[in-house]
């Protein structure tokens, strides 16, 4: 999972890089805690479904995350702006994601937390 997350934020610099400076905000750019909260649950989600070995045949079928973006309320046109909004600003893309990956590792840790058995 780790891997991955690197790769999409790579992808999302060299892109925000690319010359192509978007300096207009979407009209309806998610808010900011909405993404976050978008965006760890697509990654959380992403690893479940590799743990189960389920990711290829949910990926193809793309509903898992249409279901997502459902259950926060989002259309797929307002998240594909919203993220190329965020790849076009680089310093704004990687404070999100860092806010991303601590929410992830928080969660990690109450799952490691939960695992572990009382004595």
């Amino acid at each position: 999972m780790k891997i991955k997350i690197l790769i999409i934020f790579a992808i999302a610099i060299l892109l925000g890089c690319s010359g192509n400076k978007s300096k207009h905000t979407p009209q309806n750019l998610i808010p900011k805690d909405k993404l976050i909260a978008v965006l760890v649950d697509m990654h959380f989600s992403d690893a479940i479904l590799v743990d189960q070995k389920l990711y290829d045949k949910e990926l193809k079928e793309g509903s898992y995350y249409t279901f997502l973006l459902e259950k926060h309320g989002i259309t797929m046109k307002q998240f594909t702006e919203t993220i190329e909004y965020y790849t076009s600003k680089p310093e704004a893309y990687a404070e999100l994601y860092t806010h991303v990956f601590a929410e992830l590792s928080r969660r990690r840790g109450e799952l490691n937390a939960d695992s572990i058995p009382e004595k």
